[in-house]
Parts: C-alpha cells; structure tokens; sequence
C-alpha cells in the first residue's frame, strides 16, 4: 500500500510517498481502506515540530487527523458485523500514526458509521472541525440560548462549523470574513457578516459574550475590549504562555479566557452523525487524489481555504 510519510521535521519537502505493508488490526481494531482524509493546520504542526516534545524525535511519522473508508477486516475482539460498512473517525494518537495512508487500523472507538445521505470526502472532512467547534461553544463557553458571539473568521473549516453550531443554539451570531467569504458564511446562514477589511470591530461599541478567535489577528489583550464584563474569549492555538496567561487572568477577571484542546470520542462520533442527519452543512474547497497529496498541503499551508481540503484516495 502507498503511504505519505516524513523522516525529519520541517516543510511540506520532507513528505514523501512510499510503499509499505498492509497492517493487520489489533484484536480491538479494524482495518480500514481509506477513501478520502482531511487535510487540517494539526498535520503541519506536527511536521514543522512545532509539537516535538509531544512528539519526539521517532521517524517515520505520518500525517492525517480523520479519515472516511470501508471496512476490510476485524480484530479478534470484535464481534459486530462491519466488513464493507462505510466508517468515518479519527486517528487515536495523531503523534504516531496518520490517515493519508490507503490502509489504516483503528479501534472500534476511533470510528461510526456514515449516514447514507453523505459521501466519503464529507464525512472525511467533519471529525476535526466540527468537534472543535462544538466543543468551544458547547463545552468551554457553555454557550446559551440569546447569548451573543463573534466568530472571528468564521469562513474557515471550524468557522463554517461554529456558525451553524450557534445558529442552533440560538445564539446572536455576528462573523468576521472577507471576499468570497463573506458570500459564503452568508450562505451558511451568518445574519450578520463583517467584512473585517472595512470595518474596525474594535471601534465598534458592541460587546459579545462570547468570542471565538479563529482569524489569529485578535489576541485577547484586543478582544477584551468587545467583550461583556462576563464573557469568554476561546483561543484554538494555545501555546505555553497563553496557557500560563490564563490561569491568572481567570483568577482575576470576569472576561475568561479557555483554551481549546479538543477532544475525540466515540460519542462525539455520534453526535456528528446525529448533526449529518440534520442537514449539517459542509463546505469543501477543493478534493486533490492522493498522489497530489504534497502539492495539496503546499497550497493548504500556503493560504487558508474557504472550507476544507480533501485527498480522495482510489
């Protein structure tokens, strides 16, 4: 089977495609023939090493978060009829395995089932985003119905997902985007889309109790000023210091911050198949085959899609 792999940390030159052995699951796996990965900010991380004392220095390493197949074969403990079910899920431990590969093992936890409505490259691309959307409205914020929010680039492939996360929830929703964005948070349903090329929401004399920063241009030292005496203000790329920043500025400031470290469960698996079911819309940019994959995180890293980027494999 042909896998994308990298032998050293640094730029998208260091991936490479090569030939390896099918794996065989472990007695509580399944192994999957993948049809399409998800390409997410995450997989260059990693690569970058910008998470090495995570995870180590160890090659070869693999890259991919979530993935869409069928399953070809079962551990030993797993007694389900699932042979030639179209699955969806995630990767365990991202820091040694990846899903840009043609066959992976998972264990049962790591996967659910594709509602029949949707392809392979949807629910590829929904594990990741979506799950960190739900989780910083539902969970961190613990969002509630009249609140308000700003969704600070919410054309990108968690914003797309927040949107209609906080539309359902009831929540005042504004957005921040630009050019095509705008039309297509719009389409998604934003009442209210700012162009954040024209207009200094700063400037601006609303005040949200809740915002979501996933354009990397609002710090917290600036968004604080836009937010209500009470109110929380999520960072999706917290780093020492900001981790560090906010244990002491919770202890003494109404304006919270939390930072988002999603999480993955068979459960969250579950809710976004109940989401799918429920006309959950996604957005995705551009669908590469896998031996474009290289050239597809080049461009993804190069500029930030309106959507997500999909490898679709044969």
């Amino acid at each position: 089977m042909k896998s994308l792999l990298f032998e050293s940390y640094g730029t998208s030159s260091v991936l490479k495609i090569v030939e390896e052995n099918i794996p065989s699951p472990a007695k509580n796996e399944v192994l999957v023939k993948v049809k399409a990965a998800g390409i997410n900010p995450l997989d260059w991380k990693i690569r970058n090493g910008d998470l090495k004392i995570m995870t180590g220095n160890k090659f070869p390493k693999y890259s991919g978060c979530e993935f869409a197949g069928i399953v070809e074969k079962l551990g030993t403990d797993i007694n389900e009829n699932l042979i030639g079910k179209r699955v969806f899920g995630f990767i365990p431990n991202t820091m040694k395995q990846g899903t840009m590969r043609e066959f992976i093992c998972v264990p049962r936890s790591s996967i659910a089932i594709i509602p029949n409505s949707r392809s392979f490259e949807e629910a590829a691309g929904i594990v990741i985003a979506c799950t960190a959307a739900y989780q910083a409205i539902s969970e961190l914020a613990q969002a509630k119905a009249g609140q308000s929010i700003l969704i600070n680039g919410c054309s990108g492939g968690i914003g797309l997902f927040a949107l209609q996360i906080a539309k359902n929830m009831q929540l005042k929703v504004t957005g921040t985007a630009s050019g095509e964005g705008i039309l297509v948070a719009k389409e998604f349903g934003c009442p209210n889309v700012i162009d954040y090329r024209k207009t200094d929401l700063l400037a601006n004399n609303e005040k949200f109790d809740i915002i979501l920063e996933l354009s990397g241009r609002m710090p917290f030292a600036q968004a604080k000023k836009i937010m209500q005496d009470k109110s929380v203000f999520i960072n999706p790329s917290p780093d020492l210091g900001s981790i560090i920043f906010s244990i002491f500025n919770n202890l003494i400031s109404g304006k919270k911050i939390k930072l988002l470290m999603t999480k993955y469960s068979q459960e969250k698996l579950i809710l976004l198949t109940e989401l799918m079911n429920k006309n959950l819309k996604i957005k995705i940019n551009k669908i590469y085959p896998f031996s474009d994959t290289i050239k597809a995180y080049q461009e993804t890293e190069a500029k930030s899609p309106i959507g997500k980027n999909i490898i679709k494999f044969d």
